[in-house]
């Protein structure tokens, strides 16, 4: 039998044309949900057979041309079918910011919904663990509100300083720390519970209720509240927070770094704690707002003065089962000028052994080390 001569330079061609498909139709970014997802919108339609016999017709010189053929029509098949994804993807996207996620959480509810008193930006008041109180071994179970911008994910408003308008000028903000040259780090991981709510949020998973509303349902199911899990409780109207603690008359607990600024509204005083700080003193406090409650943090106990206590709360002091015997919500102390009690002082558990350790600088150790025996 003779052999059939295979056209290279033919096949070549055919070959750069699969590629160029692929150059055009670009399918990275697909994660193996979305096509999952869109594969069950392919229409199935066999082209296959259309191609295989174009492509025998243009190599049947070839005497592996069906075996090429096949080959090459699988490519351009999938490349049609991506094609097909491609344009199916952008009709979903569109559908899925215009949905809106029916309402059916009754864990986490909307409180407020308003504009920043520092820069007039949209934010939102999310309250959660009406259902679940938080487990966070320092506060017990508490009801937790978080403050995020209505719009921006919290990790991309640290990134560009625009968390300013739901923590304004806390000295913790990560922008902040550069500025004031300090190894001190805000708490609370944004990618966790305040990324989340923001995107549960955006989808339309929470029901909004009025501030009466809520203080009830804490009422009902005598459940304390901490103001600000995220975010400065000053930037909400006071009276949203006057009306839920009213209204519940179940503990909370509630801080705020903004009594310096000249929009802060010093009623706020009357339920927070003014945060005090390396940045924002007791002198700089008790100038403005002479009859403040305070929280501050500090190295250690030891020199407090005669109107401080230390935070009640101790991680060494705990029941037969390991829980704390103080927890923020059986202590209710951090409540503002509404409590008449002392000033809170507190050593950063989170923070202390990061602040205290230096890192060493093992050229200059070895150095210093060498011109010590050398001497």
């Amino acid at each position: 039998m003779k052999t059939k001569v295979i056209n290279f330079k033919q096949l070549n061609e055919y070959i750069k044309e699969i590629q160029l498909y692929k150059e055009k139709y670009n399918y990275n970014n697909f994660n193996p949900k979305q096509k999952k997802l869109l594969d069950r919108h392919i229409s199935g339609e066999d082209v296959t057979s259309e191609i295989l016999t174009l492509l025998e017709n243009k190599i049947k010189n070839s005497e592996h041309g069906i075996a090429w053929s096949k080959h090459l029509a699988n490519e351009v098949k999938k490349d049609i079918l991506k094609n097909k994804r491609n344009e199916l993807q952008a009709k979903l996207e569109k559908k899925l910011k215009q949905k809106k996620t029916k309402p059916n959480n009754t864990n986490t509810v909307i409180i407020y919904r308003g504009k920043s008193p520092k820069n007039n930006q949209p934010i939102t008041a999310i309250l959660s663990g009406l259902d679940t109180p938080s487990k966070n071994t320092k506060t017990g179970p508490m009801a937790q509100i978080d403050i995020l911008l209505e719009d921006i994910h919290p990790w991309e408003a640290i990134k560009t300083g625009q968390d300013e308008a739901i923590c304004g000028e806390c000295p913790m903000r990560p922008s902040q720390k550069n500025i004031n040259d300090e190894n001190v780090d805000c708490y609370v991981n944004t990618m966790h519970g305040p990324a989340s709510k923001f995107k549960a949020m955006k989808r339309g998973a929470y029901l909004q209720l009025e501030p009466l509303a809520v203080g009830q349902i804490l009422k009902a199911r005598n459940l304390s509240v901490r103001f600000g899990a995220y975010g400065d409780p000053a930037m909400l109207p006071f009276e949203v927070i006057d009306t839920i603690i009213k209204t519940a008359g179940t503990s909370y607990t509630s801080y705020t770094h903004q009594y310096m600024q000249p929009w802060f509204d010093p009623r706020h005083l009357i339920y927070s704690m003014a945060s005090v700080d390396h940045i924002n003193t007791v002198e700089k406090l008790q100038a403005i707002h002479p009859t403040a409650r305070y929280y501050k943090i500090a190295d250690d106990y030891n020199n407090l003065a005669s109107d401080e206590i230390a935070c009640p709360s101790d991680k060494n002091k705990t029941d037969i089962f390991g829980n704390r015997l103080v927890t923020c919500s059986n202590c209710g102390l951090c409540s503002g000028t509404k409590k008449q009690a002392k000033n809170i002082v507190i050593i950063d558990e989170g923070n202390t052994a990061k602040t205290k350790t230096k890192k060493t600088n093992w050229i200059e150790e070895f150095t210093k080390t060498a011109a010590e025996v050398n001497v």
